[in-house]
């Protein structure tokens, strides 16, 4: 007996989303071309009807040399598992020089709402950042001046120093 490891079982929706990373200093021009390779040789999997690629930063692209692809999928009548599928996928996107892929299958339940790499992300760093955070502004709100975190100036000074 195989038990899933996972907090959900995982779903064929029949969609998938992938990641693509390439060095920090490529250019938008190459991550284009790299990109464009990619989607042609995944194309030629018999299990895709189409995919949805973009490049560059803005929206859930941090910088230049990160792309996202939305791959519909055909349906599972006429295709592997979307696990199969991902497995093949990851095979061809190896033969692109200069580029990682990362492919996660959509679910339709989803914790949290970042989209990344993985279907899971560690956050112990961020909950650390906020704790800190939490605890400058209770300390700051205990004192009779503000500091700049909470976004208000000093009041003045009237004392002179003497020489």
């Amino acid at each position: 007996m195989i038990v899933p490891k996972g907090f959900f079982p995982q779903e064929d929706t029949g969609f998938l989303i992938g990641v693509t990373e390439a060095a920090t200093d490529t250019s938008f021009e190459a991550m284009k071309v790299r990109q464009q390779a990619l989607v042609e040789v995944l194309k030629s999997d018999p299990a895709i009807d189409y995919i949805n690629s973009t490049v560059g930063s803005g929206g859930p692209n941090p910088t230049a040399n990160y792309g996202r692809l939305f791959i519909a999928l055909k349906p599972q009548k006429e295709r592997d598992s979307a696990i199969a599928v991902i497995g093949r996928l990851r095979q061809k996107a190896r033969q692109i020089p200069g580029m990682q892929a990362f492919f996660q299958s959509i679910q339709n339940l989803n914790i949290g709402g970042r989209i990344s790499k993985s279907q899971y992300q560690y956050a112990d760093a961020e909950r650390r950042h906020r704790s800190r955070f939490i605890a400058s502004r209770r300390k700051c709100a205990t004192r009779s001046r503000r500091c700049r975190a909470c976004s208000t100036s000093p009041p003045t000074s009237t004392s002179r120093t003497r020489r």
